[in-house]
């Protein structure tokens, strides 16, 4: 059985790369002017909903970025950065570009992924949402 902690962590840089998208996206919509006037639509205006959810979008990756750079050792932000947030490879081939054996680097990531878990605010936010539900 899988360490509940590792499963979290996973869980919040699985949604890193949905909401890095959604973040890219935003940059992309910052180049379209908002006049301000009055939308026609009984749902608000589209393009404000899409800087909105970029907004949230980008403080998630934010957050993760800082957690990941704050890590304890060097090697725990190597291996996060390289698997979860570029997804530069396979186990082998990033274990082959840290200069480290495959073994070792299954055993480093679940300390890393550990280790992010006890760091990131994002999990102390997602446990009390849990918790109000």
């Amino acid at each position: 059985m899988k360490d509940e902690r590792i499963e979290q962590a996973i869980l919040i840089l699985d949604e890193y790369q949905k909401q890095h998208k959604i973040e890219k996206q935003s940059k992309l919509l910052s180049a379209v002017e908002y006049t301000g006037m009055p939308s026609g639509s009984s749902k608000g205006n589209p393009s404000e909903n899409k800087v909105v959810s970029g907004i949230s979008a980008t403080q998630f990756c934010e957050n993760v970025r800082a957690t990941v750079n704050s890590l304890d050792s060097q090697l725990y932000e190597d291996i996060i950065n390289e698997f979860y947030i570029d997804c530069s490879g396979s186990c082998d081939f990033i274990a082959d570009k840290l200069k480290i054996s495959s073994r070792t680097f299954f055993r480093k990531k679940d300390l890393a992924l550990i280790n992010f878990y006890e760091m990131c605010p994002l999990i102390s936010n997602m446990k009390l949402a849990v918790n109000w539900q």
